[in-house]
């Protein structure tokens, strides 16, 4: 197969969909991976770190999409990615369908294959690939609302590690998930008091044996609506798969 790894254009976005020493593997078991020149700079990886790879540079977007069948990418395509895209393409790249019936549209009017990195489920029914995203939202997450919490920032003044003489800020997690794990890791770490709900009360006790510090709560309306009227910062990470 001919795998092809475009320039992220999303603004904001510096990751590339595979290393090269994932493209290493890929070019061992006979496919051909091409690259869009850049792609992997704001990674880390020059382009002759791919080459070195056995993977073939290309120079521009159209190059790219003309030459390949199977696009990998990170994020989901925008209006100029659709331009090159074609129905014998294989798509595969977070797509984030639920909250994009737009894109739904698009996809579907080209006729190609997509795959959601977010769909793909292992044999025990996890989400292997949303994980480490779910990772890194969680954790920015809390620091983002922490920042937020800041004056300046139009916030109420609280810091949430507290200070000598000032209470530490509350935290309230919605969902236990790799999401409310890493919002919550990340606020333990920062000395805030945390209130973490769910419907596991497995998961629950897990965390509560992994942060002896933090409270644990089975999630109710009631519970909910108690705890987040008292929280300085609350951190939605329910997932709904498709929603």
């Amino acid at each position: 197969m001919k795998i092809g790894i475009p320039v992220e254009i999303m603004t904001g976005e510096g990751r590339v969909a595979l290393t090269p020493q994932a493209c290493a593997t890929l070019v061992k078991d006979g496919h051909r991976v091409f690259l869009q020149s850049g792609a992997g700079l704001l990674s880390g990886y020059a382009d002759r770190d791919y080459q070195q790879a056995g993977v073939e540079v290309l120079a521009t977007a159209g190059d790219l999409y003309g030459e390949t069948q199977i696009i990998v990418k990170v994020k989901q395509p925008l209006a100029q990615d659709l331009e090159y895209l074609r129905a014998d393409h294989l798509l595969f790249s977070y797509l984030h369908l639920a909250a994009d019936c737009q894109l739904i549209r698009d996809l579907c009017d080209i006729g190609l294959t997509a795959i959601p990195f977010e769909a793909v489920r292992g044999e025990d029914n996890s989400l292997p690939l949303l994980a480490p995203m779910s990772e890194i939202a969680g954790r920015i997450a809390t620091l983002r609302g922490a920042s937020l919490l800041f004056r300046n920032r139009g916030g109420r003044g609280v810091l949430l590690g507290g200070v000598e003489g000032s209470d530490a800020g509350r935290v309230v997690i919605l969902g236990a998930g790799h999401a409310g794990s890493h919002a919550l890791s990340a606020a333990v770490a920062l000395g805030a008091h945390v209130d973490v709900l769910d419907l596991n009360d497995v998961r629950l006790a897990e965390l509560k044996q992994q942060y002896p510090t933090i409270h644990t709560h089975l999630s109710t309306p009631e519970t909910v609506d108690q705890l987040c009227v008292e929280a300085d910062l609350v951190v939605g990470a329910v997932l709904l798969a498709g929603r």
